[in-house]
């Protein structure tokens, strides 16, 4: 009898010495899932992060240019119309004083011509454009930058 207690009592002791194993293996495998899912949330932040910092000021640095090279063209075709419009005012200006010594000098039978200033096309200022290669050359950056996913691929594979 003592020795089918004994049998009975290493029996059981085996059976707890094994379930506290699987149960510290379970635990352990358990522990290394949430490591691991807690350095994939950071990693995956930094990833977040640096493709935001990184595409977002590509981004920045492309509108900042696009709207310097539309205000610069605005500036020029405001000042050639506005060149333009200080000739016509100009020349106005003159026909109307050449026009008042005309209306007093027909007394005596002078008449003075009205000189023109001939308004320029101002063409040459239609065809300043700045240039866009750095714009450019950012945007093709830009595009050539791997996506979140591809990145996220490249570490994954490390």
């Amino acid at each position: 009898m003592a020795a089918g207690t004994n049998r009975q009592i290493e029996a059981a002791v085996n059976g707890t010495v094994n379930a506290a194993r699987g149960t510290m293996i379970f635990s352990l495998t358990a522990l290394q899932g949430i490591i691991e899912f807690v350095i994939d949330m950071y990693r995956s932040i930094f990833l977040c992060f640096l493709e935001l910092v990184i595409r977002g000021g590509l981004a920045i640095i492309i509108g900042a240019l696009t709207e310097i090279t539309d205000f610069i063209q605005s500036t020029i075709n405001g000042l050639k119309s506005s060149i333009q419009s200080d000739i016509q005012s100009a020349n106005n200006a003159i026909a109307s004083a050449v026009n008042a010594i005309n209306s007093v000098t027909r007394i005596i039978n002078v008449n003075l011509d009205v000189p023109q200033f001939s308004i320029p096309a101002l063409s040459g200022l239609d065809n300043i454009r700045i240039p866009t290669d750095l714009q450019d050359g950012l945007t093709k950056l830009n595009s050539t930058l791997p996506t979140l996913d591809q990145l996220r691929d490249t570490v994954d594979k490390m």
